[in-house]
């Protein structure tokens, strides 16, 4: 099975739209973006396609949203081969996220890098899982300012 927005969440998000800006911070000077799939296993915060020191890496906060444990066991991307590596750029084979935790992706700690160069503006993810799913998200390149 595959989380993706269906017609059914895009409704609810529209819908529940007006009432999130009414929630929401006055402090704009830190944009974020927040990808929650209605059922999915995980939600990620600020995903962003940034310059690390050996190439383009993916970084922002994976949250296990279930009662259990989940695994990444696989990525894929829209640029090509990508992988997860530890702080000192060595490959991860799967990476567990505990539940109701979050996991820090940093250019500087783990992250998910990509393999092969890309001038792409933004980068879809397929995060594969130990639980026969699959959880894809959208990354798009940090501004340099």
């Amino acid at each position: 099975m595959k989380h993706r927005a269906r017609s059914l969440s895009a409704l609810l998000v529209v819908l529940a739209a007006p009432f999130a800006a009414a929630c929401s911070s006055d402090d704009d000077s830190v944009p974020t973006t927040e990808v929650v799939v209605a059922g999915a296993p995980l939600s990620i915060n600020g995903p962003l396609l940034v310059a690390g020191t050996s190439g383009d890496v993916i970084v922002g906060t994976v949250e296990n949203v279930t009662d259990r444990a989940i695994e990444i066991t696989s990525a894929t991307s829209s640029a090509g081969a990508v992988e997860f590596r530890s702080a000192d750029e060595s490959p991860l084979a799967s990476i567990m996220v505990e539940p109701g935790t979050e996991l820090e992706l940093a250019a500087d700690g783990v992250h998910l890098a990509l393999l092969e160069a890309t001038d792409d503006d933004s980068v879809d993810v397929i995060l594969g899982l130990d639980i026969d799913d699959d959880f894809t998200f959208t990354a798009d390149r940090a501004s340099d300012s």
